[in-house]
């Protein structure tokens, strides 16, 4: 196993460091799929909740790169990374930004060890803001949890029912499907108009009743009973 023994804990005069740990009772080859397979890695890095997944690409290697875009509200928010070091079932670690064109300064270490009840994550990381210490062990505390859901709900993928339009066509990924009725979009006034053509759908894991795909630049998530593939 590899040691914890990162550079940035070896700094002088350090930023405020941050570890995060969850254990898994998956082994450690499943847990470490999840950030090798798009299909996982987009539904738990780098999400947020009631966020709308907009597209997402993954080169799972030393020097490959990661982008994960989602709509939150009105606005668009992509994260960017670069991986410096993909040693498998063993350690990952990272460089990333937030926003379009963001410098990718953050710097983070994810170290994967067996343990008796399963697989453990670990994450360090640094901040240059001791008050942001606080919020940023939240949100990776959230992004480990999201990741016991993906895990969970690919435990159970033997038995997941496949993704269906309303005439009982199964869904895949950057389908093009057709709105079969008027359907008005929550919190907002626009409506989706019966006959309007959506591309490029993606499929939601462990949720086969909607899919996320764009109408007119804007990120939706529609009821697959109201879609009809084309």
């Amino acid at each position: 196993m590899v040691g914890n023994d990162s550079s940035i804990w070896n700094t002088p005069n350090p930023m405020p460091q941050i570890e995060v740990k969850h254990t898994y009772s998956f082994p450690i080859e499943t847990v470490f799929s999840a950030f090798t397979d798009v299909a996982k890695f987009e539904t738990f890095f780098f999400r947020s909740e009631g966020g709308i997944l907009v597209s997402s690409e993954l080169t799972p290697e030393t020097g490959g790169q990661f982008t994960i875009i989602e709509t939150r509200g009105d606005a668009s928010v992509p994260h960017n990374g670069t991986f410096l070091e993909f040693e498998t079932n063993e350690k990952i670690a990272f460089v990333f930004g937030v926003g379009d064109g963001a410098e990718q300064t953050d710097y983070v270490e994810l170290f994967f060890t067996t343990r008796p009840a399963g697989t453990e994550v670990l994450v360090k990381t640094e901040i240059d803001r001791a008050d942001m210490v606080d919020q940023s062990k939240l949100g990776w505390t959230k992004l480990l949890a999201a990741l016991e859901k993906t895990l969970s709900a690919g435990a159970g993928a033997g038995v997941m029912l496949p993704t269906k339009d309303s005439q009982g066509n199964i869904l895949t990924n950057e389908d093009a499907v057709k709105v079969i009725k008027d359907l008005n979009v929550k919190g907002s006034s626009m409506v989706v108009k019966r006959g309007t053509l959506v591309k490029r759908i993606r499929l939601i894991s462990g949720n086969n009743e909607e899919v996320d795909c764009k109408v007119d630049g804007v990120a939706l998530r529609l009821e697959t009973q109201w879609l009809q593939k084309v």
